[in-house]
C-alpha cells in the first residue's frame, strides 16, 4: 500500500511523519500563498532530513485562492489577530471568522487526492485531531463549518469515490485514536520529535498567542508539565 502524508510543519503532521517513518510515505504540503509557506516547507524538510527520508518525496502542491477568499491575516506578514480566540465555550460562530477561508480544505484535499489518485497512492494521512470537549458538541454551528471536523473528513472520503481515476482513501489516525492535542505532544516526546522545530500559528511572524492551534499547543504543554511537577 502506498502512503502519503498531508504535512504543514505543525505538531500533528510533524508527529505523524515520526510515527510513520517506516511507510516509505509521500509528504505532500500545499502551498497557497501563506505567509508562512517558507516557515512551513523548511520545518518539513528539516525533520525529513532528520528522519532520513528522500528529500524527492516532498511535493508541493501550488494553488491559488480566489481574491474574495483571502482574508488579510493568512496572506500578510505581520498581521496578529486583535482578541483571543474563546476554543472552550463560544460554539456558535463560525471558527477563526476574522481568518476564514471558504472552501480552503476541500479545494486543498482535491488537490491532494488528485495527486495521490494520478500517482497510485492508496492512502492519504491527515493530521486532524479533536479535543475532548469538542466531540459532544460535534454539531454546533462552529464544528459544523470546520472544515478539518469527521463529518466533513467522511464528507472527502464520499466525494474521492468517484471523479478519480483511483479510489484513495483519507485517514484521521488522531481521530480514530480520540487522542486530543495533549496526547499528541506526549508522543512527539516519546518519538523525541523537537517542538522547537514545529510552527503552529497561522501567522507569521509569530506565534501570534491569540489562534486556536497557539492556544492550544500552550494549553496541552501546560498541562503536560502540571501532570510531571504532581508526579515529583
Amino acid at each position: 500500500m502506498k502512503t502519503a502524508i498531508m504535512v504543514t510543519g505543525g505538531i500533528d503532521s510533524t508527529l505523524l511523519m515520526y510515527q510513520m517513518r517506516e511507510r516509505n510515505a509521500v509528504m505532500i504540503s500545499v502551498n497557497y500563498g501563506q505567509a508562512i509557506w517558507e516557515k512551513q516547507r523548511d520545518l518539513i524538510l528539516f525533520h525529513m532530513n532528520q528522519l532520513n527520508m528522500d528529500i524527492n518525496t516532498f511535493v508541493e502542491l501550488k494553488i491559488q485562492y480566489m481574491d474574495w477568499q483571502k482574508t488579510e491575516g493568512l496572506f500578510k506578514p505581520g498581521y496578529t489577530p486583535k482578541e483571543k480566540e474563546d476554543i472552550h465555550t463560544d460554539w456558535d460562530t463560525i471558527p477563526h471568522s476574522k481568518y476564514f477561508i471558504e472552501g480552503r480544505n476541500a479545494i486543498m484535499l482535491c488537490y491532494a487526492l488528485a495527486y495521490c489518485s494520478a500517482n497510485g497512492i492508496d492512502e492519504l494521512i491527515v493530521g486532524y485531531e479533536y479535543e475532548k470537549d469538542e466531540w459532544p458538541k460535534i454539531r454546533t454551528t462552529r464544528l459544523m463549518a470546520d472544515d478539518t471536523s469527521p463529518h466533513f473528513l467522511d464528507t472527502m472520503n464520499i466525494l474521492a469515490l468517484s471523479g478519480f481515476s483511483n479510489v484513495v482513501r483519507i485517514r484521521a489516525p488522531f481521530y480514530e485514536q480520540r487522542m486530543d492535542k495533549k496526547e499528541i505532544i506526549k508522543k512527539c516526546l516519546e518519538e523525541d520529535v523537537d517542538l522547537n522545530m514545529t510552527y503552529s500559528c497561522y501567522f507569521w511572524p509569530g506565534p501570534c498567542g491569540k489562534c486556536d492551534n497557539c492556544l492550544l499547543k500552550k494549553e496541552a504543554i501546560e498541562s503536560i508539565f502540571e501532570d510531571q511537577n504532581e508526579r515529583k
